[in-house]
Order: C-alpha cells, then structure tokens, then sequence
C-alpha cells in the first residue's frame, strides 16, 4: 500500500495471522517526498490487548531519502480470534497535523485455555467432602467446558455442580465437585491423590488435589480406650489386693510418708516414716498431654515420653510413654513426687517441658497420689530434613526445570506462605532440596517452559531425608499455523495434514471468514512434522517443521500452483568422483527453491528438487565453496519429471608449482618463494626433497610475479599466468651467487 503526500510509505513486510502470546512485526519503508530533512514517527490505533513498539522510535530522513521502520507487535492472551483491524499512524514532524493512516487487517487465531484453582487442594474427611473448583478461560475463544476426576484405585465416587459451563474469554465460574467413599469405622487414614480435569475442544486443564478418609474411631483414640482398660483393670487389682492383706494382718513396716495420704496416725516410726496400721494407701497419680510439632503444630506420633523423678540433686527416669499417631500420651501410676518430662526420638531435638533445652530452665510437675494432670503440652523440634530426586523430562540434557517447595496448611504455617526453597535441576534431571522444618508435609511443583507443572505431595517425618519417586514432565503440545494461498490469493478448501511423533492430524483452510488460514493443534512435543498442503486442481507441496516443546509456530506459509514437478540428477568433481554438499537452486523470476546435493553412502553427489510449480522454466544453479559455480536452464511441463540434469564443478582456484636452483642445477631448499599480483600476496619456502621445489595451492586465476630470494644469493622473478583447475609449472629461477655476475 502506498500514500501521496509529504511522506511515501511502502509496506516491506507484514504478518497475516496474529496469535495470542506470539510476536509479530510490520516492515515498512518511508521516504521523503518533502524538501526539508524531516523526523518521522510512528503510532498504533488498535484495541488495548496489542501491545506494540516501534524500532527506531524517531527515524530522521533527508530530502528524498528513504529508512525503515519495524513496529512489533505482540499480542496479549485476550485478543478475541477473528479478524482484527487497526491502523499504523506515520506522523511527520515537520507537519504533525496531517498524519498517514495505513489500515492493515489481521487475522487472529483462535487459542483456546483453560486455567484451574482448588480451594481447598487436601480435604480430610470421614467419607465424603467437596472442593471448590475455580475454572477460568484464559483463551480467546468461547469454550464449552466438561468435568471430571481421575482417581487410580477407584475408591472414591464424584459428582459435578455444574457438569458443563460455557465460558466467554477471560469469565471465569466455579464449580463444586463432590467426593464420597465409604466409611470405615478403625483403621488408619488414607490419601487418595485426585486429577481433577476441565476439558473442551482443543485445551484440557489438571487440578492435583488430595482426599483423606479418617476412620469415625481414630488410632489414637483406640489406643488410649485400650490403655484406659489396663490401667483401671491394673487400679482394681491393686486395690483388692492391698485391701485384702490390710484386713488379714497388720502392718510392722514403714515407707516414707510421702507414699501416702495426707492423715496421719500417733505412733513411734522412723524419721520421715509413718505408721501403716490404720492409714489409707495413696495410689499412684496420671500425667496426660500431647507432643506437638513446632514446625506444624500438629501432633507427633511415635516419640518418646519420659518422666523423671526429682529428689533433691538425684535425676532418675521412672517411666515413659510413645505417643499416638495425633501425638497423645500417658504416663500413670507415678509415685507422688516432684517429675521433669521431656521428648526423646531419632531425629528430634531432646526438649524438656513445656518447651526447654535442658532439664534447669524446663518446668517441673508435682504430682499427688489419686491425682492426674491432664493437658500437657510438650513441643518437638525435628532436625532439618531434606527431599531429594530426579524429573524425568525426556530431554538429554534436561532442560531447566524449576522445583518450588511450599509447606501443607497448618495450625504454623501462614497462609499464603511463600515457597520453602526454590531450585533448578542439573543437566541429569536430579534435584536437592535441604534445610526444610520437620515433621511436615510438603507440595512440591516443577515447572519448565513447554512442559505441564508436574506435582508431588511428601511427608518428611523429624530431621528425614527423603528420595522422592521420579516425576515425570510431560511436554505441553505444540501448534502449527499459517496461510495457504494461490496466485497471490488466500486459498479455502485445502487440506493440510501434519505427520510425525507417531500421530497424524489434519485440518483444512476455511472457504469463508478467514479464507486459507490454517490450524494443527494439540501436536505432541517435542517432534518433527512433514505437513503436506494438497487441494484439487493444484499440485501439493511439503515443508518440514520441528516443534520444540510447548512450541507454537505461526507463518508457516505456502504457495500451491496448478502442477508440481521434480529436477532431479548428480554433482561430480572435474577431478573425479562424486561431490557432496553443493547447493542446487531452481530460480524463477519470483522464487528460488534450494536443496543440497547427498554427502554420505551410495546417493553421495545426488540431488532432488521436488515440487516445483509448473509449467515453467528454471535456471538449475550448482554452487560449492571452492569451485566454479554452473547453470543450467529446465522446461518443466505440467506435472513433469526432469532427470539426469547433472553438472561438473572444475575448482574455482589453480595450483603454481616450481623450482629454485643454482646455475649448475642444483636445487636450493630454505629459499623464500613470494607470489604476487599487486593486491595479493602468498609466500612458501622450497622443499629439501626434492630439493628447490615449491608448491603454491589454491591461488585465483590472474597473472603473478613469483620471486625468489635466499641469502647469499641474487633474488630472481619469473612471471606466470593462474588458470583454474589447472596446476602451472612457472619456469625455474635461477640464483647466482652474491660474488658472481649474473
């Protein structure tokens, strides 16, 4: 497109088909029509979701002078699919007032997204609970999207309110999904990892959640109904037992008096001693409580619980006690007294309670007989712990992989918590995080450019290093677009088939709306594809194309003429022998299509330029580093085959040769040979074997002057003409002797 004024602009460059996320550019050639030196700008009209720059931002021109300017443009995820209009405003400085509006139109490729959140993403339930599914589409297309779950043991039942929503680009709607299983009265709690999945046409999204089922009875619970029966039995056999010898004879020992109740009877006993005639026993006292974790404040189970009798400076360990799996303890029939607990397990810390690092700054309990102190809370210290192992991308080496490490919910930890630790794989896949707080459960994502976000959830009990299962990324697919036209027309009704990474997908080019765009979605990555253009009444054609992974790939475009045909033949070497890697181009006055002669096994020299359009007729040109280039002119007809077009390089460079010798012919070695032709200049010495010789290689066609010149000797020049391919034997310079005449 041209305009007329002060200013002419020419469009140089353009795109067709914009894709959201994708950079585009727009070339453009403006001149000076004016007589002054003038600046010129430029300025986008279009909707907000392009966001554009321009490159140089002011170009300055003189009087008739010409520059190019590139305006990128860079489509946001918004950018609704269809036809697209704006206009590139060139301003002049010199007259700001009357600027040129170029229209350009676009066509915006549909890419459909989806984008889903889980509140809450664990839920630990008796048998049945619902998470709240936050769907969005983050594409720029309306989407009709399904529900569903997958769950690898199928324990769990799902249902879906709604099952279906649709959604306009950028709405977004939630969705309750409901999770039952059957109860279970004992037992221990299981996790059952859930993929919950939106689906629609052409874009699928992953939520990773997890749902526990909790027995109604809880181990701890069992555990302490169990230990209760012990402990009342054990209670009732003492008391009939000791009732029983008190009413058959009396008592002629003593214990210490803190052994019993608080009454006292008169009577001569030993110091700090009472009588037993007539006292009432006192029975041992209960300590109860649970352990706690500082990381988590949760509780821990399988620690230890020791209780320590304090008479005076002697410490002595009377007892202890495991905590359940909710971390509950008790520890009864203690002797009244004065005790100090603590915590004790591989991997903790030893803590004292309430929560000390010795037994001097901890707090002590007094206990009384028939007495229980309930409620007492320890807290446990796990030493650090780590997690580590390897992801698994398919790549070798793996690309960068992003680990985030990000702590469970609980009663600790701080919503909205930033990630733990943040690290990258090596080139082996294999990754390390360390220094993390123990016990706790922690959600760990890796994510790459290309790749899905592969999840793990791991329970890291006190100071644990942990070697987690091999995750494995999978490459997010790719997508191949572009336009297909004919004689400068975009062409509807074509079929483009993808093949490649084991799959085949095809797709055609509308015949109305966005006429001869085409879309290959949802391609397996990474992976390379031969797509093949074919529509009746036109020849086909094929490009190949590589996708790396997650790769989008826009511009790919072709042209289909009435007819194809191929040139096909053989390179050889005037010296002989088949020639591989010579560049064979079929030119036309509007194109030029290339390949490269085979450089390996029996096809070594060979070549094949397939699909040409015809009829016609092409310059076959044959060109090769260090050799004479050659052109042949081909008629193809209709759908022909030309074959046998073969070519001869002869080297592109001649070979001087001679010799340097005395008079009496002998040869001189360590003479300094210069071949010169004013511009260029090579040197070489002269052999030992044989003597005198010299050899000057690859030396351009021309006329050179060859000087020889060595100590004790008059220098000699002999003149001798380079032909290509050819080796040129100059006539033999003779050196006399500095002393002699020559």
């Amino acid at each position: 497109m041209t305009t007329e004024s002060r200013l002419r602009c020419q469009v140089v460059e353009s795109a067709q088909v914009l894709m959201p996320g994708e950079p585009a550019s727009i070339v453009l050639e403006v001149t000076n029509a004016s007589t002054v030196i003038d600046a010129i700008r430029i300025n986008v009209e279009g909707p907000q979701e392009i966001h554009w720059s321009v490159e140089p931002e002011l170009l300055a021109l003189f009087p008739d002078d010409s520059g190019q300017v590139v305006i990128h443009l860079d489509p946001q995820p918004g950018l609704d699919a269809g036809d697209l209009d704006i206009n590139v405003v060139v301003v002049a400085t010199s007259d700001p007032d009357a600027p040129e509006a170029l229209p350009f139109r676009f066509a915006v490729s549909p890419a459909a997204g989806i984008a889903l959140t889980s509140s809450p993403t664990r839920l630990v339930k008796h048998a049945r609970g619902v998470f709240k599914l936050d769907c969005t589409n983050d594409g720029n297309t309306p989407l009709e999207v399904d529900f569903g779950a997958q769950e690898s043991t199928h324990a769990l039942r799902f249902t879906y309110e709604p099952p279906t929503v649709s959604l306009r680009p950028g709405e977004h709607t939630l969705v309750s999904v409901g999770v039952r299983t059957k109860r279970k009265l004992l037992g221990n709690e299981i996790a059952y990892p859930i993929d919950l999945i939106a689906t629609a046409p052409e874009t699928q999204a992953t939520q990773k959640v997890t749902f526990t089922r909790r027995p109604l009875i809880p181990r701890g619970a069992r555990t302490l109904l169990i230990l209760g029966a012990i402990i009342a039995a054990w209670a009732i056999i003492v008391i009939v037992a000791l009732t029983h010898a008190l009413g058959t004879s009396p008592l002629s020992k003593v214990v210490p008096a803190s052994f019993y109740a608080t009454s006292h009877a008169n009577g001569t006993t030993p110091a700090g001693a009472v009588p037993k005639s007539g006292i009432a026993i006192g029975i041992g006292g209960t300590l109860t409580g649970s352990v706690d974790a500082a990381s988590t404040g949760g509780g821990v189970g399988r620690v230890t619980v020791q209780a320590f009798n304090i008479n005076g400076s002697h410490v002595s360990l009377v007892a202890s006690a495991a905590t359940t799996s909710a971390g509950a303890w008790s520890i009864p029939g203690l002797a009244p007294g004065t005790y100090a607990l603590d915590i004790s397990a591989p991997g903790y810390q030893t803590t004292w309670y309430p929560n000390a690092a010795s037994i001097a700054t901890g707090k002590l309990i007094h206990v009384q007989s028939l007495s229980t102190i309930g409620n007492l809370h320890l807290v446990a210290h796990g030493l650090p712990g780590a997690i580590s192992g390897t992801v698994n991308s398919g790549e070798d080496p793996s690309p960068p992989i992003t680990v985030t490490v990000l702590p469970e919910t609980g009663s600790n930890a701080p919503s909205g918590a930033k990630p733990l630790e943040t690290t990258t794989v090596n080139a082996q896949g294999d990754y390390s995080l360390t220094n993390l707080p123990t016990p706790g459960t922690y959600d760990l994502s890796f994510s790459s450019a290309g790749f899905g976000v592969g999840q793990a959830v791991d329970t890291l009990t006190g100071g644990q290093h942990f070697v987690a299962n091999t995750v494995v990324l999978t490459a997010s697919p790719g997508t191949i677009t572009g336009t297909v036209s004919a004689a400068g027309q975009p062409l509807g009704g074509v079929t483009v088939t993808a093949t490649g990474s084991g799959t085949k997908v095809t797709t055609a080019t509308p015949t109305s709306g966005p006429i001869g765009i085409y879309l290959l979605a949802n391609l397996p990555t990474p992976g390379t594809y031969a797509i093949t253009f074919s529509a009746p009444g036109y020849g086909s054609t094929s490009v190949a194309e590589q996708l790396g992974p997650g790769q989008s790939l826009s511009g790919i475009n072709v042209a289909l003429t009435g007819g194809a045909g191929d040139v096909s033949g053989t390179v050889t070497s005037s010296t002989g022998g088949p020639l591989g890697g010579v560049t064979v181009t079929a030119n036309t006055e509007s194109s030029a299509i290339s390949t490269t002669t085979a450089t390996t096994g029996a096809e070594a020299g060979s070549y094949l330029l397939a699909n040409l359009p015809t009829p016609g007729t092409y310059a076959i040109t044959f060109s090769a580093p260090g050799y004479q280039s050659q052109t042949v002119d081909v008629t193809l007809s209709t759908n022909a085959t030309a074959s046998g077009i073969n070519a001869t390089l002869a080297p592109a460079t001649g070979t001087v040769e001679g010799v340097v010798e005395t008079a009496s012919g002998q040869g001189l070695a360590g003479a300094n040979i210069t071949l010169s032709n004013g511009s260029t200049t090579i040197t070489t010495v002269t052999a030992s074997t044989p003597a005198g010789s010299y050899e000057l290689p690859e030396i351009a066609p021309g006329t050179y002057a060859v000087t020889a010149t060595l100590n004790g000797y008059q220098s000699n020049t002999v003149d001798v003409q380079v032909i290509a391919g050819k080796i040129v034997t100059a006539p033999n310079l003779v050196l006399t002797s500095s002393g002699q005449a020559s």
